[in-house]
């Protein structure tokens, strides 16, 4: 079963529970009460994001398992190449034989600002900028757990809270207008 599949989530009927567990379950359960006309809104979260996940249930259950299969699409961004650029073993099979040099390692190179002094200080570390950048990541990845996991818990709950105020929002807003 793929990661996206078995990440665990939770589906809100209103202010009841529906369902929690493996998103596709969520969604078979999600699709079974939108199919029984259910009158409130439901909404599934990312059990670790806190995230609101956009579902797509149109079609059979046999249709929904298959959509939820395919791997996700990558949207180009920032530090993401473009669909149409080449990466990775692809681009080198196409590409003429590798000449002198490093061997590609799966390093992607990006634009990194920093003051003088840090520029200064990198220089003269061992290994040059690019190894004392990775190792000063892998140490604050080692040692920032607890801070870092305090933070995407905060983070989690605030995206919670702001999609239930969100649909109270949207209720109250049918709720007024159906009494006019």
């Amino acid at each position: 079963m793929s990661d996206l599949l078995a990440k665990p989530c939770t589906a809100f009927d209103g202010h009841r529970v529906l369902l929690s567990g493996p998103l596709v379950k969520v969604a078979l359960a999600v699709k079974a009460a939108t199919d029984n006309r259910s009158s409130n809104a439901i909404l599934v979260f990312d059990d670790a994001t806190g995230r609101v996940i956009d579902l797509d249930l149109r079609g059979s259950e046999a249709d929904i398992v298959e959509r939820m299969s395919q791997p996700p699409r990558a949207h180009a961004g920032r530090y993401r190449p473009r669909a149409d650029e080449a990466t990775g073993p692809a681009k080198e099979m196409v590409s003429e034989p590798r000449g002198r040099g490093r061997p590609k390692l799966g390093v992607v190179a990006r634009e990194v600002t920093l003051l003088p002094r840090h520029w200064d200080w990198l220089a003269t570390q061992p290994g040059g900028a690019s190894a004392a950048l990775r190792r000063l990541v892998d140490e604050a990845r080692r040692s920032g757990g607890t801070r870092q996991q305090k933070r995407a818990t905060q983070e989690a709950a605030y995206q919670f809270m702001l999609a239930h105020t969100v649909v109270e929002a949207i209720d109250r807003t049918a709720r007024r207008s159906s009494s006019h």
